[in-house]
């Protein structure tokens, strides 16, 4: 048995985000100017698997029109019919245009899917700097 499991501390005295993950999905960036991008490696394995292992974690600026939107597996991990996952891509791409992060991505995943049977769990949350 096992979990994948992502923490991030926002300081917010040096406006900076210090993210560990163990075996969980990078969050995405949205900074103004930029294309959505995973900024944060994977800082150890799925918790569980060794019984004593350290994580590490990446410090990165929180800046002014950042935002960070985090998510379980279950959504690069969804299927269509045909099997072909949801993916990295995807996920980076349904970001462009004027629509809220959270609607575009959740109905992208559902677009995607068309139907097929979650197999995973789906949650989404997203922070931001004004």
């Amino acid at each position: 048995m096992f979990v994948t499991m992502a923490c991030a501390v926002i300081d917010l005295a040096r406006w900076t985000i210090r993210y560990a993950s163990g075996g969980h999905p990078s969050p995405v960036l949205l900074r103004p100017g930029e294309a959505p991008s995973l900024p944060f490696g994977s800082s150890g394995p799925m918790v569980g698997v060794f019984p004593e292992i350290d994580f590490t974690s990446e410090e990165h600026p929180f800046m002014p029109g950042d935002g960070y939107v985090f998510y379980t597996d279950g959504v690069t991990e969804a299927m269509d019919h045909s099997g072909e996952l949801f993916g990295n891509g995807r996920l980076l791409a349904s970001f462009g245009g004027n629509k809220p992060p959270l609607g575009s991505l959740l109905e992208a995943v559902r677009a995607h899917a068309a139907g097929h049977p979650q197999s995973d769990d789906i949650t989404i949350v997203a922070i931001s700097r004004s």
